[in-house]
């Protein structure tokens, strides 16, 4: 698509969008991460997404839609959210909207603890939601940090072993 002037027909220009969050470029050098500042006609190129997104389709892209002065499109990055929580922690309902490189504090499950030891105190865990990536590819998230089942579990005078780990439960 174009625009005849003077007899002389120009390519519409597609500038970069206002928002772009959740994409980087693919080129080379210092501004390998930097996303183009316009495109022609009714050019699409294949994008990245950001170190917080992960592909929700097949590509990423920006295309150009060849309309007189509109931005071009991004597609194909979602925000990655931890819509799991760690390892033995108790159900906590903010976690759907705890996404890629947040903290949150987590309660650990009974029986469990941050150390894993005997009668331990720290019943609470702070874990980042890291990306999770294989062949450099964003394929999900995981948590930094998990509850550790206790060795043994103190009830006055009694101890009962866990038979998760075979430790020692002496005290």
């Amino acid at each position: 698509k174009g625009e005849l002037s003077n007899h002389t027909c120009t390519r519409f220009t597609c500038t970069k969008p206002s928002n772009t969050t959740g994409y980087k470029g693919t080129g080379k050098g210092t501004d390998k991460d930097k996303l183009p500042v316009k495109l022609t006609g009714q050019q699409s190129i294949d994008v990245k997404c950001a170190d917080t997104y992960t592909l929700s389709g097949q590509k990423a892209q920006a295309k150009c839609s060849g309309n007189k002065s509109e931005p071009y499109t991004l597609s194909g990055c979602k925000r990655e959210l931890c819509n799991s929580q760690p390892l033995n922690t108790n159900k906590k309902d903010s976690r759907g909207s705890i996404g890629i490189g947040e903290t949150e504090t987590f309660d650990c499950k009974d029986g469990y603890s941050e150390d894993g030891t005997n009668e331990s105190q720290k019943i609470s865990i702070q874990s980042k939601c890291l990306l999770n990536q294989q062949n450099k590819r964003n394929i999900g998230h995981k948590w930094e940090k998990n509850c550790k089942p206790n060795a043994c579990k103190g009830g006055g005078d009694t101890w009962v072993l866990n038979k998760i780990n075979n430790k020692d439960c002496s005290k």
